[in-house]
């Protein structure tokens, strides 16, 4: 569970803006422990993807929901939980899928990612939205009932 005190600095990190560089982080120092990594309520966890891999899990035939994140990410960090909470919503409709960006450079190096968090949906294995910097819950689900 997060700490009054650790919402209230991810809410300062939203406030400064909404998204972290990608890559800036790499001359700073991890300060926080992976948040919640353990405990993936459900969401797959993708480490090490080629570019071949995450086409083949966009075109899955279903509705999936992509979350580029990293754990140094405040952004991220609070777009987590709310990312749990549609997973249980969602189950059996919507895969949901965080992918870590320090784990698969390559992959966000050939996708231009360069911002995160990034939320991307896919139906039928194209690219239905993409929204990069804190996405709020109502406006997620908004996109996935258009589907």
């Amino acid at each position: 569970m997060i700490s009054m005190p650790e919402k209230l600095l991810m809410l300062l990190f939203v406030m400064a803006g909404s998204l972290c560089t990608y890559g800036q982080q790499a001359s700073t120092k991890r300060l926080e422990p992976p948040l919640l990594l353990s405990k993936n309520f459900g969401m797959s966890m993708r480490d090490k993807l080629s570019a071949e891999d995450y086409r083949k899990l966009t075109s899955s035939g279903s509705i999936v929901l992509i979350d580029f994140y990293a754990t140094w990410c405040g952004p991220c960090k609070l777009m987590e939980p709310m990312l749990q909470e549609l997973t249980e919503e969602l189950k059996g409709r919507v895969e949901v899928v965080r992918i870590n960006v320090d784990e698969n450079k390559t992959l966000m190096s050939e996708m231009a990612i360069w911002e995160i968090p990034v939320v991307k949906i896919y139906k039928d294995g194209k690219e239905a939205w993409s929204r990069v910097g804190y996405v709020e819950k109502r406006v997620i689900s908004k996109q996935l009932r258009k589907l």
